[in-house]
């Protein structure tokens, strides 16, 4: 999408993390740093976290920085762990205009107000 200034662009980032354990583990804390926060020209549309085993405690809290972030605990032997995060995110970025083709006089010309902006190639270097 095109609004002008700015084009319109949903991205969706998928991200894995896995543990496997030498030994059965009966007992972990984890604190994740996955969920976007919003910012000019980015939003946070949807956000979902997948952790296996289930864990006996799992609450979203924002950080000091203001960032979003998640502490789980599991609480029963188990010997493998994987956390999955999907995320939609919106950002407004800004539309360029690509000039591939064109000379410099005409860049010049369409870019810099008229009598004003970098000299002409023949004043560059203090030759007239």
């Amino acid at each position: 999408m095109h609004n002008g200034t700015y084009r319109i662009r949903d991205y969706q980032i998928s991200h894995q993390t896995s543990y496997r354990y030498g030994s059965p583990v009966s007992m972990c804390h984890n604190q994740l740093h996955l969920r976007t926060r919003d910012v000019p020209g980015q939003r946070l549309l949807q956000c979902n976290i997948e952790i296996t085993p289930t864990p006996e405690f799992h609450t979203p809290w924002t950080d000091g920085f203001g960032n979003p972030c998640d502490f789980f605990s599991i609480e029963h032997l188990h010997h493998e762990m994987s956390v999955h995060a999907t995320s939609l995110i919106q950002r407004h970025e800004p539309y360029h205009q690509w000039y591939a083709g064109f000379s410099v006089e005409q860049l010049r010309s369409e870019l810099l107000p008229q009598g004003g902006g970098l000299p002409s190639d023949s004043t560059i270097g203090g030759q007239e």
